[in-house]
């Protein structure tokens, strides 16, 4: 059986044919990855997703951050979902749909709800990590905002040692860790285990 996969974990290594070319998980050194499972391409919600995306691709690119959409359909499917989106929006989707019509990289995340069409996210950080993971119900489409929110949380902690509270959002303060020993709990006073930046 299958260990689950937990936050922190090494995110599954994969290859498969794109509509940006053939793809490898590391064709992104220093990169991280913002996975979407979705189980076909012409998905109502995902299409409204993807497009959300695109419309937004430059916020995920200051953070060096790469979308990349994963879906059940083969190849030419997922073309001809691109054409028709590109047709009907004007929109310039530069974003890798990446073929999955066996299913493989779908268990290697364990996104086994694909059969009930939810749909699956993961953020993935440089060193290759799961950071995040989340899934949705197929009649509610991700909010971008709050990807981003999570990703600039992430990264912001790692960089300076902190804790994002609840609502949190860039430039607001951040908590600093719980001190564990009681000298530096005795010199901190009552904001030992709450401490603001």
């Amino acid at each position: 059986m299958q260990a689950p996969l937990c936050l922190g974990d090494q995110a599954p290594l994969f290859s498969a044919r794109s509509t940006e070319g053939d793809f490898s998980l590391d064709n992104f050194p220093g990169h991280w990855l913002f996975l979407l499972f979705c189980h076909e391409a012409f998905d109502a919600i995902a299409t409204t997703e993807i497009v959300s995306l695109s419309g937004n691709i430059g916020l995920f690119s200051k953070k060096k951050c790469q979308p990349l959409i994963i879906t059940g359909s083969s190849l030419f499917s997922n073309l001809a979902w691109l054409h028709s989106i590109h047709h009907h929006n004007t929109v310039e989707m530069d974003l890798p749909i990446i073929e999955d019509p066996t299913y493989e990289i779908f268990n290697a995340y364990q996104c086994h709800n694909y059969k009930k069409k939810n749909r699956s996210f993961f953020l993935i950080d440089s060193m290759n990590n799961i950071r995040w993971v989340c899934h949705y119900p197929s009649n509610v489409g991700l909010d971008i905002e709050e990807i981003l929110r999570t990703l600039t949380a992430l990264q912001h902690n790692d960089q300076n040692n902190t804790l994002s509270p609840a609502d949190w959002h860039p430039g607001e303060p951040s908590i600093f860790h719980t001190v564990s020993d009681r000298k530096t709990m005795i010199s901190m006073g009552e904001k030992w285990f709450y401490c603001l930046q």
